[in-house]
């Protein structure tokens, strides 16, 4: 291809011319079959869309062809063949008048033939060959007495000849096939080297290092597979393969033999008589499915066996199934007992003489056809699943379907008499081509039996109707019979067309065949029905026309004329003018009409809604009614749906596997320029049709309409009328399409990967996933398209930055829908701004830019800014960036339906302002003020470079001010979230306004709040937008707004995931965030609501950290427990559900301080709790009994004061007196276990622990120890306060407080000013206390006690000195 193109030039162009000279343009039509860019219109798809679907739906039944399997299944014997009607063109017939004799060197040789000789074709290298003894003859089969290539080989004669396409990087790339020639002592490689694909001038090159010994067996059969692997089938009845590489290696040589089938027959002793082995029998053909990687052999005995190459087709053969007795399994199959009786003695029945895979397209669950040496056939299945990738593990015949009926004199036929004598034979696809020999006479007739593609009749070998019609095929004759014996028959590859759906069997040209025979080599072709059509037309038999759009049907007819019409290959100008002529007929196409209404019980109505009930129904749907198309409208639908739906889903793009950056189309060059050429094709006749009817002068159609009745001409005009305006869709869908190949062909041609790598990441991830049907009927698609052209033109701007009209005119002409123009002033304001990059004055910079500027605001819905405002960045032009961007919002939603309270109307509008219009500006805005770091978008990378750190913040400051000063709220919003998700918020703040509230307030998940919605979890977006909204709120000093968006953002529903977003420490700092505000507003009640919020939430975190530390949190947790780290609990659920219930007392009664509880006697209880649980952990640590009371003692009496010191003097939360009996109990080893140890230091801890807990007061602490001793009898813990022993302990400690309160708690006060007055006091609080303390030690009745007071009242006379000193310093 070198880059160019058949198709003529535009006008304009008659050079490349681009600059940057080298590279290959596309041409284009010099008239473009009526663009249909107005009928697409700018931006819309739909006509598009509808058109394809269209076309689908009324091809539909075309979409899947019935598998061979079903079609030979339901076949009925009397019409499984069909035979030409009397005056119908041939169907087969000789390419040239003559055989191609062989040549007279060739007979010569043959003439002297010592051993044997063999003939064939390669149609590989367009060459017929023949070998006698060691000499080797090649010639060119289509060129009339060609010299034939002389080639020896060895004094052994050839026994076997192949063909095969090498595997790369083996040989040199000079030798584009080997042949493989088997001698009876070795096998050799000869090279095959020759220039492009017309193989005019071939030379061969023997390999000598690829040659192998055959090892005493003759090589039979030569078979290759498409990757380059070669099969040999030996004389010994084993199949071997040449295993060849570029050089050797250490472990094995470039080329060997290798034996996948011998058996244990090898490894027997040489004396062992081979009688006793069985018979050997050689493999006489090898078969490669190169679909599903299975191999097929056949022995001379007709034993078939089955190989697994593996699902790639890179193992080593593996056998998987075989049939030896070939009859008696035919038998077997679906009519094998009226095709072979019982299988036994039928010779010609039992002998095989052809087999060949079936293809993949035409069926799943038949894999193999075999042709026996009369003409029947038996189809057989190797697999057990009909799963794409199950592998072969069977063989069994399926279906057996009998002879081809021989002629009985003149060109009438019979299916009794004598059987064919079938020596050759080949299938491919639907068509298979038998060669039966005259042995009298020294001739071999041809009979070409291919599918019948006219109307088939439906029904089963049973006689039930099904949904599926039974095989029937076409059998023709070769009119004169060919001179010698057949030897083989290969079928001509030949290029049908490039495009999909021209390989259809009804368009494809004709198949050739070429047939080797003793005499020499014949082509024969079959006609394809289009062919034969086209003889009809030319010869004007109209009844023969008639005949033909019946046997076919009226639409798939249609279909063929258009392809006539289109100019294909094989028509001419003639041909399609008459071709045009057929479908413009009433009389073989018919013309649309209205069909009438279903009504509702199925049968048809004259109205459309006449099946409703009387009166008006809002739930009735009223169906509308299409028109029956006509059969030049369905055929139209059949070609375009055969041309789209082999791509139409396929992916657009790929890259290469190795070298993951390279972008390429799926789609070749040749592919997409004989596409475009048959769609352009297409396009003009569809223009000249489309023009005939609208002009009323299509052949008949006002005839047609006058010949209707009165009553029924309306409704015939609004059909046809329906019709063409479904036509003009049709069309214009594949001046889209065409529009589309041809823009990739040029982008292929300008190396589409260099132009993706130019486009922005995110637009290449797009060109990953996009689809054909995206690129030419899908706005993403479209976008993609305009990236490229936008990537290829800036390659071709030249240094002063003018914009290369050539490539417009290109452009403009082969993809109207794509690039239009419009488009070319956008590329036009483009080029000024790159020129005004060079511009000498500031001045001049100036003006240029104004002056793109306006071109741009006329054209905004061609203009890229993502290409536009990086541009004007450079530029320093940011007041133009806004304004820009707006002027393209509203030409892209000129509805506002942004604006819209609907959010389904909304959101898709909002989404394609964001993407269009405001993505990029606010990229810009992220370059400008982000300082995070984070990589800025490609096509901004060479202005962030530029930019000067003290420019920054005034570029964004004129960006942020235009913005602000926009009327368009939808930009105002983009701004704000971007500037948030920068962190911003100064910034943002700065722009104020009741909008900037509004969207906060909207993006911040509070409506449902405020509407009393159920809540739900907000996203970190929400929470972020929300936190921006407190903080613009204590900006404009609602203080109390602010202190409500923090509570909010305090109790939001947490999310599913773990650890629960926000933590309960994130929701205690949104609390204090919201006392913070509340006190700056001066609401006390708020305050103090808020307050004990945070309190409770503070005790909440200390109470997960406890349970997540016991392991009590986790996926199998409680409903109870699982609420605790994803919420703020209530006082009452913290302390009911969760602190009381898994014995958290501390807590319990941190709750019980906060609530105000005035239980004092549940209060004494769920302290003892507490002292007795902190006493009980540590209690039993150590081996000594007194230092574990001690240390029990201790940390209990330390958790109580630290606890306890909070809540002083608060006596219903902190009962003094039960907490310090209970030290004492505790100290005296009483409680909570009796142990009567008592430690010494026991006193001391508790002394300690009580100042601590009166926060260090030694007035409070002997306060509670008054409180303690004033208990009555009757009172809590009263028994044990008045038994004499525990109360002597009692005084004995209070004793310890007032001397360890003069000996240091006095040295606290100075002697100076206020200080000496509290000394004073507290002094003679002291010597109160010793004197009513030492009444109490002697009433006490012991001993002890009597000394006790005696140490009472010394002290009470130490303190009297002290007042006096003291009372003397004040005076």
């Amino acid at each position: 291809m070198n880059g160019t193109y058949s198709l003529p030039p535009p006008e304009a162009w008659a050079s490349d011319g681009l600059h940057g000279g080298g590279r290959h343009m596309v041409t284009v039509h010099s008239t473009v079959a009526g663009n249909d860019s107005s009928v697409l219109g700018s931006g819309s798809f739909d006509v598009a869309n509808d058109a394809w679907k269209h076309c689908k739906d009324v091809s539909r039944d075309d979409a899947r062809p019935p598998d061979v399997y079903e079609l030979l299944s339901h076949s009925v014997g009397e019409t499984q063949y069909a035979f030409p009607p009397k005056g119908w063109p041939a169907q087969v017939r000789m390419v040239s008048p003559m055989v191609n004799e062989m040549p007279k060197m060739v007979m010569e040789r043959y003439s002297a033939c010592q051993t044997v000789a063999f003939c064939g074709v390669f149609p590989e290298i367009k060459r017929a060959w023949a070998s006698v003894d060691n000499t080797l003859f090649l010639w060119r089969y289509d060129r009339w007495q060609d010299v034939p290539i002389e080639y020896h080989i060895g004094d052994q004669p050839i026994v076997a000849a192949g063909i095969l396409v090498p595997k790369a990087n083996v040989f040199q790339a000079a030798v584009q096939h080997v042949l493989v020639l088997c001698t009876t002592t070795e096998i050799c490689f000869i090279g095959v080297c020759h220039e492009g694909n017309d193989f005019d001038e071939v030379t061969l090159q023997r390999l000598p290092q690829y040659t192998v010994s055959t090892d005493n067996v003759s090589m039979i059969s030569v078979a290759s597979t498409q990757d380059g692997r070669v099969f040999l089938g030996g004389s010994d009845g084993n199949v071997y393969e040449i295993v060849y590489a570029a050089k050797d290696t250490w472990r094995t040589k470039r080329c060997v033999k290798v034996c996948h089938t011998r058996g244990i027959k090898a490894y027997l002793p040489s004396f062992i008589p081979s009688s006793l082995l069985g018979s050997v029998q050689p493999i006489v053909q090898i078969v490669v499915d190169d679909e599903r990687h299975i191999l097929y052999t056949r022995s001379q005995s007709s034993v078939i066996h089955v190989f697994d190459l593996g699902e790639q087709g890179k193992d080593a053969p593996s056998k998987v199934a075989e049939t030896v007795d070939f009859a008696v399994d035919a038998s077997r199959a679906l009519g094998g007992r009226e095709v072979f009786g019982r299988g036994a003695g039928d010779k010609k029945g039992g002998r095989i003489v052809y087999m060949a895979p079936v293809s993949t397209k035409s069926s799943r669950r038949i894999q193999l056809l075999t042709v026996t040496a009369d003409g029947r056939r038996v189809y057989w299945s190797v697999m057990s699943s009909r799963s794409s990738a199950s592998r072969p593990d069977r063989l069994k015949a399926e279906i057996a379907r009998r002879a081809v009926p021989i002629p009985t004199g003149g060109r009438s036929y019979s299916s009794m008499g004598r059987s064919l004598e079938v020596l050759a034979a080949c299938a491919v696809s639907d068509t298979l081509i038998l060669a039966e020999s005259n042995a009298s006479e020294g001739r071999t007739s041809l009979f070409l039996i291919t599918r019948d593609s006219t109307i088939p009749p439906v029904g089963t070998a049973t006689g039930a109707l099904c949904t599926v019609p039974g095989l029937r095929e076409s059998v023709s004759q070769l009119e004169f019979p060919l001179p010698g014996e057949a030897c083989v028959i290969r079928d001509i590859p030949r290029e049908s067309g490039k495009v999909v759906g021209m390989n259809h069997p009804e368009y494809a040209v004709s198949q050739r065949f070429a047939v080797a025979t003793t005499a020499g080599v014949a082509e024969v072709e079959m006609l394809s029905p289009t062919d034969t059509l086209s003889q009809i037309l030319v010869e004007g038999d109209k009844d023969a026309l008639e005949m033909f759009f019946s046997s076919y049907g009226a639409v798939e007819a249609a279909a063929m004329c258009i392809h006539l019409a289109c100019g294909s290959s094989s028509s001419s100008k003639s041909v399609s003018g008459l071709a045009e002529a057929a479908l413009d007929d009433p009389r073989l196409c018919g013309q649309p009409e209205i069909a009438p209404a279903q009504q509702s019980d199925g049968t048809r109505g004259e109205e459309p809604a006449a099946h409703l009930p009387s009166g008006f129904d809002m739930g009735a749907v009223v169906p509308i009614a299409e028109p029956e198309w006509s059969a030049a409208h369905k055929g139209l639908c059949l070609v375009v749906s055969r041309l789209l739906r082999g791509v139409w889903d396929d992916p657009m793009f790929k890259y290469s596997s190795s070298a993951p950056g390279l972008l390429s189309c799926t789609i070749s060059l040749d592919e997409l320029e004989s596409m475009c050429e048959t769609l352009r094709d297409l396009a003009e006749f569809l223009s000249r049709y489309i023009h005939r009817r609208k002009s009323g002068r299509s052949n008949g159609l006002a005839e047609y309409i006058n010949e209707a009745p009165i009553n029924k001409r309306q409704k015939l005009e609004d059909a046809i009328r329906a019709e063409l305006k479904r036509t003009e869709q049709v069309k214009a869908l594949v001046s889209r399409v065409a529009d589309g190949c041809f823009l990739l062909m040029v982008l292929s041609t300008h190396n589409i990967s260099r132009l993706a790598a130019r486009m922005e990441s995110g637009a290449r991830r797009i060109l990953r996933s996009l689809r054909f049907r995206d690129w030419m009927s899908q706005e993403e698609g479209d976008m993609a398209a305009s990236q490229l052209i936008a990537a290829l033109i800036s390659e071709h701007l030249t240094d002063a930055g003018e914009f290369s009209s050539e490539l417009a005119v290109t452009l403009q002409r082969g993809c109207p829908s794509y690039f239009k123009d419009d488009d070319r002033k956008y590329y036009d304001a483009r080029s000024l701004l790159r020129k005004a990059e060079g511009a000498n004055s500031p001045v001049d910079r100036e003006n240029i830019i104004k002056e793109a500027v306006a071109l741009l605001m006329h054209v905004p819905l061609s203009s890229d800014l993502a290409q536009v405002i990086p541009q004007l960045a450079m530029l320093r032009a940011f007041d133009y960036i806004v304004e820009l961007a707006v002027k393209k919002a509203s030409a892209v939603d000129p509805s506002n339906l942004a604006l819209e309270q609907d959010p389904s109307v909304s959101q898709p509008a909002k989404a394609k302002r964001l993407e269009s219009c405001y993505v990029h500006l606010c990229d810009l805005m992220r370059v400008l003020k982000d300082t995070s770091g984070k990589k800025a978008p490609a096509s901004l990378e060479t202005f962030e470079k530029s930019l000067k750190r003290e420019e920054k913040a005034a570029l964004a400051s004129v960006l942020i001010r235009h913005t602000a000063a926009s009327e368009d709220p939808i930009l105002h919003e983009s701004v704000y979230e971007t500037l948030i998700q920068i962190n911003c918020i100064q910034d943002l703040l700065g722009m104020g306004g009741e909008t900037l509230e509004n969207y906060l307030f909207q993006s911040s998940g509070l409506t449902s709040a405020m509407t009393g919605l159920p809540a739900e979890p907000l996203t970190a977006e929400q929470v972020l937008h929300a936190e921006v909204l407190a903080k613009y709120y204590v900006k404009v000093k609602e203080y109390a707004a602010a202190a409500g968006v923090y509570e909010h953002l305090a109790f939001q529903v947490a999310d599913v995931i773990e650890p629960p977003r926000p933590t309960l420490e994130k929701r205690v700092e949104y609390l204090e965030s919201a006392v913070l505000q509340a006190r700056s507003c001066g609401d006390s009640g708020l305050v103090d609501r808020l307050a004990t919020k945070t309190e409770l939430g503070h005790i909440q975190i200390k109470i997960e950290s406890m349970l997540r530390s016991k392991g009590l949190l986790g996926q199998d947790s409680g409903e109870d427990l699982h609420k605790v780290p994803r919420t703020l609990l209530s006082l009452e659920e913290l302390y009911n559900d969760i602190a009381r219930k898994h014995n958290l007392w501390r807590e319990c009664l941190e709750l019980i301080n906060i609530a105000s509880f005035n239980d004092t006697a549940y209060v004494r209880q769920l302290w003892d709790l507490y002292m007795e649980h902190e006493w009980m952990e540590v209690w039993g640590r150590r081996p000594e009994e007194e230092q574990s009371s001690l240390d029990a003692l201790d940390a209990m009496c330390s958790a109580v004061s630290s606890l306890g010191r909070s809540f002083y003097p608060n006596e219903n939360s902190l009962p003094m007196a039960s907490i310090l009996c209970r030290f004492e109990q505790a100290a005296a080893g009483q409680w909570p276990i009796d142990s009567g140890i008592a430690p010494s230091a026991g006193p001391s801890i508790v002394r300690q622990n009580l100042l601590n807990l009166c926060c260090d007061s030694y007035e409070n602490a002997i306060k509670s120890y008054d409180s303690l001793m004033t208990v009555r009898s009757s009172g809590p813990n009263g028994a044990e306060l008045h038994n004499p022993d525990f109360r002597f302990r009692v005084l004995c400690s209070i004793k310890d407080l007032v001397d360890d309160a003069l000996q240091g708690g006095l040295d606290q006060f100075s002697n100076i000013g206020s200080h000496l007055h509290t000394k004073r006091r507290l002094l003679g609080i002291l010597a109160s206390a010793c004197e009513s303390y030492a009444a109490e030690s002697r009433q006490l009745g012991l001993v002890a006690g009597e000394q006790l007071g005696k140490e009472f009242d010394t002290t009470s006379e130490k303190i009297e000195a002290k007042l006096r000193s003291i009372s003397s310093t004040i005076i």
